[in-house]
């Protein structure tokens, strides 16, 4: 008795009897673009790892030039998908922003869901009729929707303005004006050279542009991208879309948000990777409806492509690979800002909405980590020539052991400002010879130069000691020579070049008298000469950034890498401020400041501190911890009253601030009414850097103020993760957990997949 054919037997033998069918089922299963987050392999067999993230890195674009370094395959994908090129080297896109325009709507009021804008909308009405539209928008605090109310459309700001005029006579007094672009979509705008082959579209056409083996990459509009791109023909123009692994993306995000070339500090970069991980995660989809999850730009978060992948920011990706923050088991929404100026914002105090309990107001200090005390039982000089100081220069010449001075501190610049006997020129020039590995020649030693030690006697010695006879004849013209030695009395002997040679290369000292005739060289002249000569010649100097003391060791960054040397008991220390170097006895660091050192056989004999802000906050490195904007009224009225009808502006007033200073309300006083701004939109509105800042004013004659003076701190939004302090931190042996858990209080880092 035969057994009953199973479905399965049946499907196998049908495939048998007609194998085209096979065929067919597996082109289609394969050609099908499958869902994100789906499927390892997004199109054609190109596989790409989960999370799949879509960026938009090109919007509205009227043209598009794609290269693949190693040849790209491209599919035309609308009912049906169609292959276009399978080694295609270079496409020209075009898609023409045709009659493109702009429009204007008045925002009246925010809701949270359609149902309470909709209700908003009936209130509204009966106040104000007009066109009222409801927007769905994007909230970046909470991660989430919301829905803006707005009346609309105007074709130019200022019937806007006036519209506006008529909100706040109504009582509507937080109402602003929203600009949005308008393009009116034409046919068949879209084509494309693909190679030597120019292609027509038809609208809203989408292309498919994938690396045609695993080795090859994508570029755009000169920038190289890992992935894949889609290149879509919209009413508004052209958009290009990198698709792409997450951990990938974060490789070109990392280094675009927090430099690693400017703030190479690993475990900072790492905490940036899971905030911009975590932002990254919660936000897949925040974009679905133009087609893509975010935008390459910092209003989602700022990415570079692989044109911006740095080594020690791809360590940071990788060391903390699917790691994210959490709070109460769900993923933040992980804000951060560049330079929060001493202090980071509540959430919502800067973009509304209810409290978030990891967006706190920090202060960008860090009290648990140590201070550090340098100090030297070397007495600190202070010696001149004539009106110059030449403290570093003498210091130099008795850290290289070329001279020695300790005992003469009480006298020391008076010695140095009488007359060099020759027996101690010999000494020196020989000491500063064997610093330089230079000498006079064995043959023909030199002898005791004659009195008295004029500066061309001693220009002529010193020359001959170094064997710079060959430079001083052939590296000068005669002309520079006589330009150079104008100021002298024209002597007898014809060599003039040594002393030439010494004035144009800076080695000499352009004291008071030096060319007047008779003139002897001083100590100082002469050392001076030696010290500048010893510097440039064989550099003893090195930059470092400050990392840490324990005992008499100093941990010194020395080109990325930290390197330990021990304090001599005998160091000198100086100080940069303001522009001018100070001997010091002791000096305090936090960590992570820039000093120029000397070290001889694993000691330091000499260190400078770099110019460094006098205060403890950790964000102090960034140009923008401080900064200030001065504005006349004329400008700032322009600026103000793109937003709001105020007319000319007489004055500004702020109403309250929050927990960091920022100003959370302002109210703006104009000759035509007034206008109370608040929020992120101080700082939008006045054009500055952040909103933690104070307003002076400078007064005309008639009692007006004629310039707004803003001096403040900080740079961007001021909430959540302040980057350069997170630097800061580092730079004083924080780890990166230590820093998301200062700046994120409550969170805990788990795996986001």
């Amino acid at each position: 008795m035969k057994k009953p054919k199973t479905w399965k037997s049946r499907i196998k033998r049908y495939l048998i009897k007609y194998p085209f069918v096979l065929f067919i089922l597996l082109f289609f299963f394969a050609a099908r673009p499958v869902k994100f987050g789906e499927e390892k392999s997004f199109f054609h067999g190109y596989a790409i790892a989960q999370p799949v993230i879509r960026v938009a890195i090109g919007r509205q674009l009227s043209e598009a030039r794609i290269t693949a370094s190693s040849g790209m395959k491209v599919y035309e994908v609308n009912h049906q998908y169609r292959l276009l090129a399978a080694e295609a080297s270079e496409i020209l896109g075009r898609g023409e922003k045709v009659q493109l325009s702009e429009k204007f709507l008045v925002q009246a009021a925010q809701a949270e869901s359609r149902q309470e804008a909709e209700k908003l909308v009936r209130d509204l009405s009966k106040k104000v009729p007009g066109r009222i539209v409801v927007v769905e928008d994007f909230d970046r605090l909470r991660g989430r929707r919301f829905f803006s109310v707005r009346y609309g459309d105007f074709l130019t700001r200022g019937e806007a303005l006036a519209w506006l005029k008529t909100l706040n006579q109504a009582g509507i007094t937080e109402a602003w004006i929203v600009r949005e672009e308008v393009a009116r979509p034409e046919k068949n705008a879209f084509w494309a050279l693909v190679d030597d082959q120019l292609l027509h579209f038809a609208a809203k056409t989408t292309l498919y542009i994938i690396p045609a083996n695993e080795w090859s990459y994508l570029t755009f509009n000169g920038t190289a991208y890992r992935g894949m791109f889609i290149l879509q023909s919209q009413s508004a123009g052209l958009q290009v879309i990198n698709v792409l692994n997450l951990e990938d993306y974060l490789k070109g995000v990392v280094p675009m948000e927090l430099s690693p070339r400017q703030f190479g500090e690993l475990e900072a970069l790492k905490a940036q990777a899971v905030a911009a991980r975590t932002y990254a995660f919660r936000n897949l989809g925040l974009m679905a409806a133009e087609g893509f999850d975010l935008n390459a730009t910092p209003e989602h978060q700022a990415y570079g492509g692989m044109s911006a992948e740095h080594p020690l920011s791809n360590q940071a990706v990788d060391a903390t690979k699917s790691e994210g923050l959490f709070y109460r088991g769900q993923p933040i929404n992980a804000l951060y800002t560049s330079t929060c100026g001493g202090m980071t914002e509540e959430g919502s105090a800067v973009f509304g909405g209810s409290d978030l309990p990891y967006l706190k107001a920090t202060e960008c200090v860090e009290e648990r980590l140590p201070e550090y005390r340098l100090e030297t039982s070397r007495q600190p000089l202070h010696l001149s020539l004539g009106p110059r100081d030449i403290t570093k220069e003498i210091s130099w010449l008795m850290a290289a052991g070329i001279v020695n001075f300790d005992s003469w501190a009480a006298s020391l610049s008076v010695y140095l400002n009488e007359p060099a006997q020759p027996d101690e020129l010999t000494t020196w020039v020989e000491a500063t010879g064997r610093y330089l590995s230079r000498q006079a020649h064995p043959i023909n030693p030199l002898s005791l130069p004659a009195e008295p030690l004029t500066p061309l006697i001693f220009g002529r010695y010193l020359i001959d000691y170094l064997g710079w006879r060959e430079r001083s004849q052939n590296l000068l013209l005669e002309s520079e020579v006589n330009y150079l030695l104008r100021d002298f009395s024209r002597p007898t002997s014809k060599d003039l070049r040594p002393l030439a040679y010494l004035i144009r290369e800076g080695f000499l000292p352009s004291t008071p008298g030096l060319a007047e005739p008779g003139k002897v060289m001083t100590r100082g002249e002469i050392l001076f000469t030696l010290a500048r000569i010893m510097q440039k010649e064989k550099p003893a100097f090195r930059s470092a950034k400050f990392k840490a003391k324990t005992g008499p060791e100093l941990k010194l960054e020395v080109e990325n890498e930290t390197l330990t040397f021990t304090l001599s008991p005998q160091a000198f220390l100086f100080r940069e401020m303001g522009g001018e170097v100070s001997p010091a006895s002791s000096l305090s660091l936090l960590g992570g400041e820039d000093v120029v050192f000397w070290a001889r056989d694993g000691e330091v004999v000499w260190l400078e501190l770099q110019p460094t802000p006098s205060t403890n906050v950790l964000d102090r490195n960034s140009a923008y911890s401080q900064w200030q904007v001065r504005l006349s009224r004329e400008e700032l009225s322009r600026r103000v009253n793109e937003y709001y009808p105020v007319g000319e502006v007489e004055d500004l007033r702020v109403l309250r601030r929050g927990q960091s200073h920022r100003v959370l309300e302002m109210e703006i006083i104009g000759q035509a009414g007034k206008a109370v701004v608040r929020g992120l939109r101080v700082r939008w509105v006045l054009g500055l850097r952040d909103t933690l800042f104070a307003v002076d004013r400078e007064w005309e004659g008639n009692g007006q103020v004629g310039y707004f003076v803003f001096t403040g701190r900080g740079w961007g939004h001021g909430v959540g993760l302040c980057q350069v302090g997170a630097y800061g931190l580092a730079q004083r042996g924080a780890t990166y957990r230590h820093i998301l858990n200062k700046y994120y209080p409550g969170t805990k880092i788990g795996k986001l997949y």
